[in-house]
């Protein structure tokens, strides 16, 4: 039987609470949870894990709860077995001879991890087209931009260079002339 001077990991803590491990690692961090350093990280002690089982209204059988994250470990594979032995003894499903079981067990499990990969990758894919497409209408608004400073720049070198001919064509004629046209 477990005391409450014994510890488990935050994350086994957080699953027997029913916190998420987040909040159990911002405890200790910020002291509200005293934690040990262990081989597997921060160590919480039972006795507090029972005071937050407290809090939260989860069962305060701490032994059973160990039991049940050990298990809750292995339920989804179990589950899948059995509904995949249910599928099988109705005759929905069918098991390769050559294959076995645990060869359909797995190609199961590979099919419900994959598939929402899948998913997810086509909803990246598409949204990083979306992206790309976006970048490129930039880029492009920021050629044009480019193009239309540089006719910009050119027309006022143009009018700088102009206003400088003058400048030196007014200073070259006689000052009687630029008296009468109104420049000194």
């Amino acid at each position: 039987m477990m005391d409450g001077n014994e510890h488990v990991t935050v994350a086994t803590a957080a699953d027997l609470a029913g916190v998420p491990a987040r909040t159990l690692r911002y405890w200790v961090e910020t002291g509200k949870l005293p934690a040990i350093a262990g081989k597997h990280g921060r160590l919480v002690r039972l006795g507090d894990v029972r005071e937050i089982m407290a809090m939260t209204g989860k069962d305060g059988n701490l032994g059973n709860g160990l039991a049940a994250v050990a298990a809750g470990k292995v339920t989804a594979t179990a589950d899948l077995a059995g509904n995949l032995a249910a599928e099988v003894a109705e005759g929905s499903r069918t098991v390769a001879p050559e294959r076995g079981v645990a060869a359909t067990l797995m190609q199961e499990m590979v099919r419900q991890v994959v598939a929402p990969l899948a998913d997810a990758n086509e909803r990246l894919t598409t949204a990083n087209e979306r992206q790309a497409a976006e970048l490129a209408r930039v880029h492009e608004v920021a050629r044009q931009q480019a193009e239309e400073l540089g006719r910009e720049r050119a027309i006022r070198e143009a009018a700088e260079r102009e206003a400088d001919e003058l400048r030196r064509a007014r200073r070259q004629m006689p000052w009687w002339l630029r008296l009468l046209l109104g420049g000194r």
